[in-house]
C-alpha cells in the first residue's frame, strides 16, 4: 500500500468480522431469492478480535468430540415417581467444567457461544444419554432479577432423554443454601410418554457464586414416534433446599455442625413446547428441499399482533428454527411493513429437516392484526403437523 496511513491501519488492525454471522450472511444472500437484491451491510456484523475468533473455531471444532464417559460414581440414582422428581440422587455439580461434548442434530446447527456451553456441561455430565440434539438458544428466567434466589432454566433434548438445567445464584450472603434441587411436577396426561428419573442436587450455594441443578426425564415413545408426537406440557416448579447461617464477611458457617433448616423458594412454571424439539439449522439447498417435501398448510388469524415484525419476532420464539429474516439482519422489520414472507428451518430430534414459509399481511386498519399463513414442508407430514401445532 502506498498510502502510508491505511498501510499502519492494515497492520496494526488484528479486528476481523465474527465468521459465523458472516457467513450466515452470504448464504442467505446466495441462496435466497428475498435477499439477492439487498446490499449486504458490513457494519451490521460484529468485529472480534482474532484470537477470539481463533478461539470459537477451535471451540465449535470440539463440539463435533465424543463426549468423555462420566466415573461410576457420577452415575445417576434412578427414581420410581412418576408424578414429582425423584429421589436425589448424591451427584454433585460442584466446578463441573466440560471439553468436550457432541452437540446439534446438524453440523450447520447455530447456536451462541453460551447454549454451546450449557449443551455440552449437560452432554458430559449425562453421557449415558448420548448427544445433545437441541438445546435451548437462551434462558429462561424463572425469577424477577432483585429476588434473594435467582433461577434460569435451559432445556436439552437427548436421542431418549430431556434434561432441564437450573443456574442458582444465591443473593444472601448471611446464608449457605444446600442441597439445592427444584422438584417438578406437572397436571398434564403424560405418564405414559414422560418418565422421571432424577435430579441432581447443588451440594452447595455460597452467595453470588452460580451453579447448576438438574431434572432428567426418559422419553417412553417409540423411535417411530419421536418426530409427531412428544410430549409438550407445562411443570409447577419449587426450588427445594436447606438454609445454613454463615458468616457475611467471610461466607463460611457459623456453626459447622448446623444441620440447617428445610426450605422452598416458589419458581415460575417451565414449558416444554415444540421448538425445544427443533434445532436451528441452515440447508444450503433449501429452495429444493421446500420443493420437493409434501406440505401442511394452515391460515391463523393473530389479531393480538398489530405489526408484521412482532409476528416474525414471536415465529421465531415458537418455532425455535433458523430465521433467514435474523441471519441477513432484516429485523427490525419497519412498522409500516403491511406484507412479508419469512422462511425458518431446522433438524428435528433425529435429524429429520422442516422448512417453514410465512406468509404475514397486515389489516389496513390494523384492528384485526395479522393475518399468516403457514406452509411447513418436511419429510414427515406428522412431523409438519407437530410444527404447526406450536402456533395453533
Amino acid at each position: 500500500m502506498r498510502d502510508e496511513r491505511k498501510r499502519v491501519r492494515y497492520i496494526r488492525d488484528d479486528s476481523t468480522f465474527a465468521l459465523d454471522q458472516l457467513e450466515a450472511n452470504l448464504a442467505a444472500h446466495a441462496f435466497d431469492p428475498a435477499y439477492a437484491s439487498k446490499r449486504i451491510d458490513l457494519s451490521a456484523i460484529p468485529r472480534v478480535s482474532r484470537d477470539a475468533e481463533l478461539a470459537a473455531r477451535t471451540h465449535i471444532g470440539l463440539l463435533s468430540s465424543p463426549s468423555i464417559p462420566m466415573s461410576r460414581e457420577q452415575s445417576l440414582q434412578l427414581g420410581d415417581s412418576r408424578t414429582s422428581t425423584p429421589m436425589i440422587s448424591t451427584t454433585t455439580t460442584a466446578g463441573a467444567t466440560t471439553t468436550t461434548a457432541a452437540v446439534g442434530a446438524g453440523a450447520g446447527a447455530v447456536y451462541s457461544a453460551e447454549a454451546k456451553e450449557k449443551a455440552e456441561q449437560t452432554a458430559q455430565m449425562f453421557s449415558e444419554f448420548g448427544p445433545v440434539l437441541s438445546s435451548s438458544t437462551s434462558p429462561t428466567a424463572l425469577t424477577e432479577s432483585e429476588t434473594e434466589y435467582t433461577v434460569a432454566c435451559y432445556k436439552h433434548v437427548f436421542a431418549r432423554h430431556i434434561v432441564f438445567q437450573f443456574d442458582c445464584v444465591n443473593t444472601l450472603n448471611e446464608c449457605i443454601l444446600e442441597h439445592v434441587y427444584v422438584d417438578m411436577t406437572t397436571d398434564d396426561d403424560i405418564d405414559s410418554v414422560l418418565r422421571p428419573l432424577n435430579a441432581a442436587p447443588i451440594d452447595s450455594l455460597s452467595y453470588n457464586s452460580p451453579k447448576s441443578t438438574y431434572v432428567a426425564f426418559e422419553l417412553l415413545l417409540p423411535d417411530s414416534l419421536l418426530d409427531g408426537s412428544c410430549p409438550i406440557a407445562s411443570f409447577d416448579c419449587l426450588l427445594k433446599f436447606k438454609v445454613v447461617d454463615c458468616d457475611p464477611s467471610t461466607l463460611e458457617k457459623l456453626d459447622p455442625e448446623d444441620p440447617g433448616f428445610d426450605d422452598e423458594y416458589l419458581l415460575e412454571s417451565v414449558d416444554l413446547a415444540e421448538a425445544d424439539y427443533c434445532c436451528p439449522d441452515y440447508f444450503f439447498d433449501w429452495n429444493a428441499l421446500f420443493d420437493s417435501y409434501s406440505e401442511s398448510l394452515q391460515s391463523f388469524a393473530l389479531p393480538h399482533l398489530h405489526t408484521i415484525n412482532a409476528c416474525v419476532q414471536n415465529l421465531i420464539d415458537l418455532l425455535g428454527l433458523y430465521s433467514l429474516d435474523l441471519a441477513s439482519n432484516s429485523l427490525p422489520l419497519p412498522d409500516s411493513l403491511k406484507a412479508h414472507q419469512s422462511y425458518f428451518m431446522g433438524s428435528f430430534m433425529r435429524g429429520s429437516k422442516v422448512i417453514v414459509r410465512a406468509r404475514m399481511t397486515l389489516d389496513p386498519q390494523s384492528t384485526n392484526g395479522v393475518t399468516l399463513e403457514l406452509s411447513v414442508r418436511s419429510e414427515d407430514p406428522l412431523l409438519s403437523q407437530f410444527i404447526i401445532g406450536s402456533i395453533a
